[in-house]
């Protein structure tokens, strides 16, 4: 493909529907369409455009010619443009070059125009456009300041695509798609638009990054409302510069904004800021935040950031459903909550932990900083009131991956372990309850050597006043040999150091299978002392012999086994004697109820039954075990959450992930776990006495 060139000019060009700038005749211009699915074929008639910049605005030139230029079908009412098809130009952007987020702007050439950056936040950015048309067909001219646009340090190479839909609507109504990067299926591929490269431009002046943290506050006052929102404001640049910020809310009739802070930033420096004003009412819209040079005045930065107030999202009236033993199903009141997201991104839940000063701590990972250098890092967040509200998060400086194995102590002391990422792991701990988190320590590895993984809930033993006198966890070594090796180890010290590490013989077995023999065994898991002091582990086990080497060999398919230790732990029963579900069912915590009842929660990734997709349900189940673990009741199993998915041939894919679970004084539970295609929730449910 083609590489397109954003050529830098001294002079700005006239915006105009005529392209009568001088510069657009100097410069380098693109076509060459080709008719999406039909890339082979050229488009006809023929479109072109061109790019450039002057250091503070990106310009864009587009000719579309048109013979029926009378014929063409447009929207005229703005309020209808968008949700109809009509004669238009979608232009495509990345500043990335990553094909991870993108701006686009939909323009036709009766001068209607939307436009939005393709995230989450739904912001917008400011346009100057021109369109007109001549005996050849229409032509645009479009200038967008670079101040809104979210450059980043790599952002001399970008991606850009044109793609025009040709709307005739005569006698023979037609439609043609084509785009400047041949297409086969849906013309939103941005992931792999050609490239552009930025010519000259200083991206230094434009590196800054500025995201709403949580939701704004509102109270009411004696003649209206107090607004306020925390900003987290970030120097992405190398270099110490100054700034000033001003802030205003769109419908709250503030023209410029305040100046909210004017100060110097050092290298890569963030700070939180917080922005408070008065309202009339609680009718708010956009928030504006536009940062600016003090010296020069210049921009650097803008941006509406779209934050109406919503519905809480507190507690909602859900129902769960339990097996009634004759292949039917009883309903049961319940109630379900979502996760709070943090910087807009969806939270996965890993550790939920009530702690003696009446709060739970919530402990979950979130993609913070999306995009290519985006990835997992811990964050945590408090409810005072059983789950129903949440704090802001906080997040753990230093700390990433995913938090794992997360313990309540008591005495406000919390911990947990990095999980899922390459180097060294370690463990955290906090002494006031969960606020801040002064100490790590190397996560210890296995006496190989090998590192240690670990997945699941901790077993706590704990004195008579609640506070933590040993810790035993599981986990396996993914890499020393296939299948993984589990382990289980203790710890006397709140998990800074770890001994009586073993690898119970009873968690690994063979199986026959078409003529050989197969190794089996599990990696993740989770342990809880039964009420008359048995341990009982709830195992991850890897997928059956039959699955290796086919197109269901992934850990959708993973099943879950239950081992028990009579000996505190020095033996454990074989595997194999209580496999509860073969596969598509993992992820699984174990909780202990006060009338000695234990409590299994998991995820459903998949339906299987008998090594087959049996159902299109997804989502989060429950079974309970009246004997210490011994049995557990599979024809009265509690579905929690579920909902549909189908994707063909890739029927085992993973669409929901990570769980925990936590028991509340009052005798409810408390299960979180992540639905990728809606996020995470909460849900509040009590099993059956």
């Amino acid at each position: 493909m083609q590489t397109v060139r954003i050529q830098r000019v001294d002079t700005a060009p006239i915006i105009d529907g005529a392209l009568s700038d001088e510069i657009w005749q100097q410069v380098e211009w693109y076509g060459d369409f080709r008719v999406v699915d039909t890339p082979e074929k050229s488009a006809d008639p023929p479109t072109s455009f061109t790019t450039v910049h002057d250091g503070t605005t990106l310009f864009i030139a587009i000719r579309a010619d048109e013979p029926q230029l009378a014929d063409v079908k447009l929207e005229t009412d703005a309020a209808l443009f968008g949700s109809v098809v009509d004669d238009r130009l979608e232009i495509f952007i990345d500043t990335t070059g990553q094909g991870n987020q993108y701006l686009q702007l939909f323009v036709n050439s009766a001068g209607l125009s939307s436009r939005r950056l393709g995230d989450i936040r739904n912001e917008a950015f400011r346009l100057d456009l021109a369109v007109g048309s001549n005996q050849s067909g229409w032509t645009m001219a479009a200038a967008i300041p670079l101040a809104d646009l979210p450059l980043q340090p790599q952002s001399s190479t970008w991606r850009f695509n044109l793609v025009r839909f040709r709307c005739l609507g005569g006698a023979q109504p037609s439609l043609v798609v084509s785009s400047f990067m041949p297409l086969k299926g849906h013309h939103v591929q941005f992931h792999g638009y050609p490239f552009a490269q930025v010519e000259g431009l200083d991206l230094a002046p434009y590196l800054w990054d500025v995201t709403t943290q949580g939701t704004p506050k509102l109270q009411k006052t004696d003649d209206g409302f107090a607004y306020a929102q925390r900003l987290k404001v970030a120097n992405m640049a190398s270099q110490a510069r100054h700034t000033e910020i001003r802030c205003a809310l769109e419908t709250a009739g503030r023209a410029a904004g305040e100046v909210i802070l004017s100060d110097r930033f050092e290298p890569f420096e963030e700070r939180t800021e917080l922005v408070e004003t008065h309202l009339a009412d609680e009718d708010f819209g956009n928030l504006i935040v536009v940062m600016s040079d003090p010296v020069t005045s210049r921009e650097s930065f803008s941006r509406r950031i779209c934050h109406r107030a919503s519905a809480d999202p507190s507690w909602r009236p859900h129902f769960i459903r339990q097996g009634d033993g004759e292949g039917g199903y009883i309903n049961q009141p319940a109630a379900i909550r979502f996760v709070p997201r943090y910087d807009g991104e969806i939270v996965s839940p890993y550790g939920l932990a009530p702690m003696d000063n009446g709060e739970i701590a919530m402990i979950g990972a979130s993609v913070i900083g999306a995009g290519a250098s985006g990835s997992e890092h811990p964050v945590i967040a408090f409810s005072p009131d059983g789950g129903a509200s949440w704090s802001e998060y906080l997040e753990i400086k230093g700390a990433r991956g995913r938090p794992m194995m997360l313990a309540y102590l008591g005495n406000g002391k919390l911990t947990f372990s990095e999980a899922d990422i390459v180097g060294d792991k370690y463990r955290y701990f906090s002494c006031d309850y969960g606020r801040t988190w002064p100490e790590k320590v190397l996560l210890q590895p296995l006496d190989d050597g090998e590192p240690f993984e670990t997945e699941g809930n901790p077993l706590v033993d704990r004195d008579a006043s609640g506070t933590a006198v040993r810790i035993a966890e599981t986990g396996y070594s993914r890499w020393a040999d296939n299948p993984s090796r589990e382990y289980i180890r203790w710890s006397s010290d709140g998990g800074r150091t770890w001994d009586n590490e073993m690898m119970p013989e009873a968690w690994r077995w063979a199986v026959e299978y078409q003529g050989k023999t197969h190794i089996r065994s599990c990696w993740e898991g989770g342990l809880v002392r039964a009420a008359n002091g048995w341990i009982v582990a709830s195992l991850r086990t890897d997928h059956p012999p039959r699955y290796r080497g086919t197109a269901q060999a992934n850990d959708s398919n993973n099943g879950i086994a239950v081992s028990i230790s009579k000996d505190d732990g020095a033996t454990w029963t074989p595997l194999p004697d209580r496999i509860l579900f073969e596969g598509g069912r993992h992820h699984q915590h174990l909780v202990l109820l006060a009338n000695g009842d234990i409590v299994m929660t998991y995820i459903e990734r998949t339906d299987m039954r008998d090594g087959e997709f049996a159902s299109y349900r997804r989502g989060c189940e429950a079974i309970v075990s009246h004997d210490n673990g011994l049995t557990w009741d599979l024809d009265r199993v509690y579905i929690l959450d579920e909902w549909a998915y189908y994707d063909g041939a890739n029927w085992c894919t993973a669409k929901c992930g990570h769980k925990c679970s936590a028991v509340l004084n009052d005798g409810h539970i408390l299960t979180a776990y992540t639905n990728w295609l809606a996020g995470s929730v909460i849900i509040r449910w009590r099993p059956e006495a």
